[in-house]
Parts: C-alpha cells; sequence; structure tokens
C-alpha cells in the first residue's frame, strides 16, 4: 500500500532493500524484521551529511552570537536524538533570556536579513512567523550548503530538555528508533507531517512509540482474529512490534476517552483532567514529558485524527492479510526528491567542503539586535520620521545647513523655508516659523496660521501663493484633491 504516484517526483523507491540479508525467513514477521532494520541503516546519516550539517550549524553560529551578545545556539529535536529521517532538518534555539518578546521578534527579522546578506540563503526559501504561538524562523540553505531546512527560534528551553529525555527513552528502548522512522515516514505518506497544517509533529509522533512499547504486552495486545497472540522473538521482534503497533493505533486505542501519559507509562482517562477541555475529548491527546498540563498533539485536528487512524489501519491490513515480496515496500518508501537530495549532498562533499562560512556581517548596533529591515531601505531614509527626507539642493525639502541652507531645519539667524512635512521645523534663533518661513517674536505660531496652512495645503498650495514641491504621487497621499502635475518653476501651480 505504497503512496500513489502522480508525477515522475513522487515515484516511489526503496532503496533499503540492498542491504536486507538474503536469507531464507521462516515467517513473514521475521522477514519483517529485517526490513526494517535495513530500512533504520539506510536512515542514519551519512558521514557527508552530517559534514554539511555541521557546516550549517558553524555558520549559523558565527553569525547569532556575533549579533546578539550573549547568546548561545543550541541544538534539539531529531538530529540530537538520533531519530531522523533522510536529510534531516536542523532544529536550533537561541539562548538570550534577557529579551523581551518584542525583541525576540524583531531579532528574527534581524537573522533574516542577515542570513541574506551573508549568503546563506535568499528571500524565496526564508519565512518569519513572528505571529505564532512560538515565534520562529524558518529558512532553507542554497544549493551549495547542502539545502538543509533550518528552524530557528528564541529561548525555547523546553526543546533542549525534552531531547535529553527521550535520548534516554531511546538507550533504554532499544526498538524506538526503528519503530519511529517507520511511523514518522508513514504520516509523511498520509500528508499528516505539517503541525502547521492541522498536521501531527515528531515530538508526538516519539511519544506515541514510547507509550506504545511501555503498554505492549501480548496478553492485552492480540490481533483480531488470534486466539494467540505474535509471540515476540526477542532477537527479531521488530516485524512484530509493527504490526501490533499499527494495530493498536489503527484500531484499539480510544482516542475519545483516554489520552497518552508517557510520564505515568500508560492511558489515563479524559475526564476530570483540569487541562484537558471538554471540547478536545474528540482529538489526540499526548501528555508533554516536561510540563504535564501540555499537549503537544493539539495541532491534529480531529478530521485529520480520523484520517491518520483510518491510514493506520490501512497498512496494518496490508501487512497482516496480503503476501508481498518486500512487505515494508508494499506500505512507504522514498521520492525520487530524496534520493536526488542525496546524491547532490554527495556530490557536494566529493568535490569539497561546504563554501566557507561567511565572515560576521560588520554592524555598530549589536546588543539586542536591529529593528527589522526586510527590504533594503535608502540612504536617505531616516528611522525617526514617517517620510523619506532628502538631502540635496534648494528644490526639494530636507534640511539646510547654515543660513540659506534646503527648505527645513536651517542654521544661521534666519534658517531655511518651513517644511510642509515638519510643522515645528526651527530656525537659528530657536523660535518657531510662520508658514512663510518667518519667525514669530513669542517663539510659537497662532494657532489659526496653522489652520489656516492646513486649509490652504487642501487646496494644493500654501498660504501666500507659495507651492511646495511635490511628486506626481504625492497629492493621492495626502489626500487633497490635486492629482495633477505641477509646475514647479512658477511660484503659482498649474495644471496640466
Amino acid at each position: 500500500m505504497a503512496p500513489p504516484a502522480t508525477n515522475q517526483d513522487d515515484i516511489v523507491f526503496f532503496p533499503w532493500q540492498k542491504l536486507v540479508k538474503d536469507r531464507k525467513f521462516r515467517d513473514k514477521e521475521q522477514k519483517l524484521h529485517y526490513e526494517i532494520a535495513a530500512f533504520d541503516e539506510y536512515c542514519l546519516p551519512t558521514t557527508k551529511e552530517t559534514g554539511v550539517l555541521v557546516a550549517v550549524l558553524d555558520i549559523v553560529k558565527n553569525v547569532v552570537m556575533g549579533r546578539v551578545q550573549g547568546s548561545q545556539v543550541h541544538r534539539f529535536g531529531s538530529t540530537l536524538t538520533g531519530l531522523t529521517l533522510p536529510i534531516p532538518d536542523l532544529d536550533l534555539v537561541i539562548i538570550c533570556p534577557d529579551l523581551s518578546p518584542r525583541e525576540v521578534k524583531n531579532n528574527l527579522w534581524t537573522m533574516q536579513a542577515t542570513f541574506i546578506r551573508a549568503g546563506l540563503t535568499s528571500r524565496d526559501l526564508c519565512e518569519v512567523r513572528a505571529h505564532a504561538k512560538v515565534p520562529i524562523f524558518k529558512f532553507i540553505t542554497l544549493p551549495h550548503y547542502g539545502s538543509i531546512e533550518v528552524d530557528l527560534n528564541f529561548n525555547n528551553q523546553d526543546g533542549i530538555d525534552v531531547a535529553g529525555m527521550v535520548s534516554t527513552y531511546k538507550q533504554e528502548l532499544p526498538a524506538l528508533r526503528p519503530l519511529v522512522l517507520i511511523l514518522k515516514n508513514l504520516v509523511r505518506d498520509a500528508g499528516l507531517g505539517n503541525p502547521a497544517r492541522a498536521g501531527i509533529g515528531s515530538y508526538a509522533l516519539v511519544c506515541m512509540c514510547i507509550h506504545f512499547l511501555q503498554v505492549h504486552d501480548s496478553r492485552t495486545i492480540s490481533l483480531e482474529d488470534d486466539k494467540t497472540p505474535y509471540s515476540n522473538n526477542i532477537e527479531e521482534p521488530l516485524g512484530a512490534l509493527l504490526i501490533e503497533m499499527l494495530y493498536y493505533y489503527g484500531c484499539l486505542f480510544n482516542y475519545e476517552d483516554n489520552y497518552i501519559s508517557v510520564r505515568e507509562g500508560k492511558a489515563l482517562p479524559k475526564e476530570d483532567v483540569p487541562w484537558i477541555r471538554e471540547s478536545t475529548w474528540p482529538t489526540l491527546v499526548i501528555q508533554c514529558l516536561r510540563n504535564e498540563d501540555k499537549n503537544i498533539a493539539a495541532s491534529l485536528s480531529a478530521k485529520n485524527l480520523e484520517h491518520l487512524t483510518t491510514y493506520l489501519e490501512q497498512v496494518y491490513r496490508t501487512i497482516r492479510f496480503q503476501d508481498h515480496d518486500n512487505i515494508l515496500a508494499s506500505i512507504t518508501g522514498f521520492s525520487q526528491e530524496t534520493l536526488n537530495h542525496r546524491d547532490a549532498i554527495d556530490s557536494l562533499m566529493r568535490i569539497g567542503q561546504p563554501a566557507p562560512p561567511p565572515s560576521p556581517v560588520s554592524s555598530s548596533r549589536r546588543g539586542r539586535g536591529l529593528p527589522p529591515t526586510t527590504q533594503q531601505r535608502p540612504q536617505h531614509y531616516d528611522d525617526n520620521q514617517s517620510r523619506p527626507q532628502y538631502r540635496g539642493n534648494d528644490n526639494r525639502p530636507g534640511r539646510g545647513g547654515g543660513g540659506g541652507g534646503g527648505r527645513g531645519r536651517g542654521g544661521g539667524s534666519r534658517g531655511g523655508r518651513s517644511d510642509y512635512r515638519d510643522e515645528r521645523a526651527s530656525g537659528g534663533g530657536g523660535g518657531y516659523r510662520d508658514v512663510r518661513g518667518h519667525r514669530d517674536e513669542r517663539g510659537y505660531r497662532p494657532p489659526q496660521q496653522v489652520q489656516q496652512q492646513y486649509d490652504n495645503r487642501s487646496r494644493g498650495r500654501y498660504a501666500g501663493g507659495y507651492q511646495a514641491p511635490m511628486d506626481r504621487n504625492e497629492g493621492d497621499r495626502r489626500g487633497n484633491d490635486s492629482y495633477g502635475r505641477y509646475d514647479t518653476s512658477r511660484r503659482e501651480p498649474r495644471y496640466r
């Protein structure tokens, strides 16, 4: 029951078959055991993949620690626990406790601009999710860095702690890794591996496999029409364990009334649990290993849970009641894209290491990061103004110098002419000027003059017949009825 192929990239391949030992098998479970072991071996990261991940990690550390003082970059997730499919993504967390939530979001935008300038990624390969429950920066490295998916967030200490707990379970349960890899690939085949699209994450799948191994008992998990359940051969248990796990989650588990608690080592009733809302009863609930009042499967919708259970049941029946020369290949596989990605990394490392890490982007504004800069701003842009401030000749508004500088803030005894963008443009004596550029003796402009200025501006000109320089779109921005082009060579406006 391999996923159907819709185009050339979706054709399913089974590269682990060449790793299966050529021998006679006594039954289906024994054959499936060796196929799962070969699948597990194929999924191990190659030395070349590890080299690319290390190179990308070094670049990220180099850039981040140069931008945010006192920060530390840590790995978490599947690359740290070793529960990875081919071409793993890189989950990173920046620890800097002094940052406020607003500064965290600003720094995510800063990281995006910095990595683009450093040549690690491009604008169409990255995304900042600043309004997510956990703000995150996601990007894919450029091909000369292996096209690795990277997730970057700030101060997610839970991810680091959970990775250590999962590593401990992995050592205690030898069957955990192969079962997790099979389940992750099946969920990906079903199209439910993206939590952002109402799917389920890797952390929840790991906890499902841990829970199954905790409650696994041949006396309680018997398969449908068998009076005696599968006997678990201690030396070759993976085939029987996979079949029983598919049956457990596809046919047996009561998702509506029970939730999974790895902390307690069993399934517990949902009723009378304060952190489980009644509206979530039809969905999958898995208690977090670290925060006992958190559901790590909350992203999986009720509709997709039904899809998942139906898919697992179909996979179970495919293995249980059908005969195949290659049992595991009948339920899952890898796409051509995955094989091509591995070949590309192999070629990249064969001709030499990835491109050398870029030098840190120099900046005089270090520490808490820079304001978000998703687009390159022109040199005349001023962060403290809502509109561009131009520098230059007398025919454009801007900051003047000396006594006869451009319109705007001037020096000298009189200063420059008043700019319609700045009501408080001060002259040389420190007082305010009227709309014609003269200072009022009392140090401020009478309110009626200010109101008169705005009244005249709505008609497209200043008091005293002076027409402000405008570009062809300025009239629309100011909300008046003057949309024509102006001839600024004359003092009076002329419509064309």
